[in-house]
């Protein structure tokens, strides 16, 4: 299958400027335009200018939309699956839009993560902002500035990190890859991965084959798509078995270990010659598993961070003004200590 070579040393697009850039080609091609003219015409003015040299490079040397996108670097490895199965039928045009589709879905689900991670910033905030209170007090205005700018910097560069820098990170590169792995030991987010790797897998083995590619071309795209290590490298055992007699939906079942609703599927869609139609069906469905076992697990985790986070708050506010009341009290304790004021007057 196409596969990015390049992710280590790229970084992705945002996902709002793929999107653009991936339409108006399609548009283009639509119309009847050539790669070259597309990328020497008006919409070339709106490219960042190394797409725009690619692509006039890759255009002047014959390389198709999927060959492009792979040396582009700014694609998943899925997408370019995607890409691939789909310009197969000659239509690369429906390709970039199928693409531009799943790259806007893409867009939702991470708008969606964003807001729900709102609400613990601004725990962490009221934390940096709450927590030194006592010191206006004690030090005035100036020590509590003091205490509450290097947090506050620190919390800047981290949501400007989140902002800007995480979303250009590319979706097959090295560091996604190691944080998907980490989260891949918990196991409501493990649960979440597996059903997004099970939509990952249905959408592009329904593209391949709806593109008239065999199992043999369709299996390795689809595995590889995934990016997950239960599918990854499987594709040959599951060619091994079809090739000797069994069905897709068993060799499925026994090799990638697919849930039994998933292969009964597949196997109804294989006996009635409609696994193109069945399969976008069940990466719908697990997409909305993988999205509905995310939202839980934030909304858990954002219950028991909010709790913890506002007791934490509560207990060092107390904690500082009765150190506050303990130094003011302290003057009084020693007078009391001298006998009060008859010690300090002494007939």
């Amino acid at each position: 299958m196409p596969q990015n070579r390049a992710v280590e040393k790229q970084v992705a697009l945002p996902l709002r400027a793929l999107e653009e850039l991936l339409v108006p080609l399609a548009q283009s091609l639509e119309a009847g335009l050539t790669l070259l003219e597309h990328a020497n015409g008006p919409a070339s003015v709106l490219m960042p200018r190394p797409i725009q040299r690619a692509l006039d490079a890759g255009a002047r040397q014959g390389r198709s939309v999927t060959e492009l996108f792979t040396s582009l670097g700014i694609l998943s490895n899925a997408q370019l699956a995607l890409l691939a199965a789909a310009e197969a039928r000659g239509e690369p045009a429906v390709a970039l839009r199928a693409v531009a589709a799943r790259v806007g879905e893409e867009r939702k689900d991470l708008r969606r993560l964003a807001l729900g991670l709102l609400y613990p910033a601004f725990l962490v905030l009221t934390t940096l902002l709450v927590q030194p209170l006592p010191k206006v007090v004690t030090e005035g205005l100036a020590g509590y500035g003091s205490a509450v700018l290097g947090p506050l910097l620190l919390f800047t560069a981290t949501i400007a990190a989140a902002v800007f820098f995480v979303p250009r990170l590319h979706p097959d590169g090295l560091l996604l890859r190691g944080v998907r792995g980490l989260l891949l030991l918990i196991p409501p987010t493990a649960y979440a991965a597996r059903h997004r790797a099970l939509a990952s897998f249905a959408d592009v083995l329904g593209a391949s084959i709806s593109a008239g590619l065999t199992f043999r071309d369709s299996v390795p795209l689809a595995c590889e798509a995934t990016g997950h290590p239960s599918f990854r490298g499987r594709a040959d055992r599951v060619l091994g078995r079809i090739g000797e007699g069994a069905t897709l939906a068993d060799a499925l079942m026994k090799e990638l270990r697919l849930p039994p609703t998933f292969a009964a599927l597949v196997a109804h869609g294989e006996r009635v010659g409609k696994l193109d139609e069945i399969l976008p069906q069940l990466s719908i469905e697990h997409a909305a598993k993988a999205r509905a076992a995310l939202a839980a697990t934030m909304v858990v985790t954002l219950l028991f961070a909010g709790v913890a986070v506002m007791g934490y708050v509560a207990y060092e506010v107390a904690s500082g003004w009765n150190r506050i009341f303990e130094d003011l009290a302290k003057p009084l304790m020693d007078l009391k200590g001298l006998g009060g004021l008859e010690g300090l007057f002494p007939e």
